[in-house]
């Protein structure tokens, strides 16, 4: 069972052992999730770092009443930042930045296109309008010429959209951003 510790921002932190990559759990305080007029559903959002292979993935967490069970939860950190709640000062900042992380490098270690592909498609009506399909995908950048580029993970060779996962590097200065939120 999660216990709330509402003077402490930071719930829990879980290192695993077989390598760097550290787990923490943030809590952000409660809120009127359902709009009755009460603040009863928790707020939390856990980040994983691999420091080892700089990855980064984080998830958030609407929980019931008691604390006992998430009512919405994992990729919802955009819909929990679209509703504007007040965290107060620092809670609202770092919300904000986990936020930015999130939308840019969430799960960059599991990328199906290279940068240029991904791009092609980001900029693509078609692709957008599937829901990010990826037989849309793949017949977007056969059309433009895209869906073999070369593999930037080997010199030489041709790499086809989604025949395996990329690693998307994440700028220094947002790999800081990441680290401060498992310093104590």
């Amino acid at each position: 069972m999660l216990r709330f510790n509402r003077y402490s921002p930071i719930l829990d932190r879980r290192f695993n052992t077989r390598g760097k990559t550290a787990e923490v759990e943030i809590y952000f305080g409660k809120v009127d999730w359902n709009g009755r007029g009460q603040k009863a559903n928790a707020i939390t959002i856990e980040i994983r770092w691999d420091e080892e292979n700089k990855s980064f993935a984080a998830s958030g967490n609407v929980w019931n009443r008691s604390g006992t069970d998430i009512i919405c939860g994992g990729q919802c950190i955009d819909e929990i930042y679209g509703r504007h709640f007040d965290f107060g000062e620092a809670g609202n900042k770092a919300m904000e930045v986990i936020h930015r992380l999130w939308k840019t490098h969430h799960l960059n270690d599991l990328r199906p296109g290279t940068e240029e592909q991904e791009a092609y498609l980001d900029s693509s009506e078609e692709y957008k309008k599937s829901n990010h399909d990826y037989d849309v995908a793949v017949k977007v950048l056969k059309a433009a010429g895209l869906y073999e580029v070369p593999d930037p993970r080997a010199e030489g060779k041709m790499y086809a959209y989604g025949t395996g996962w990329l690693t998307r590097k994440i700028p220094e200065a947002d790999v800081e951003l990441i680290r401060k939120f498992f310093k104590v």
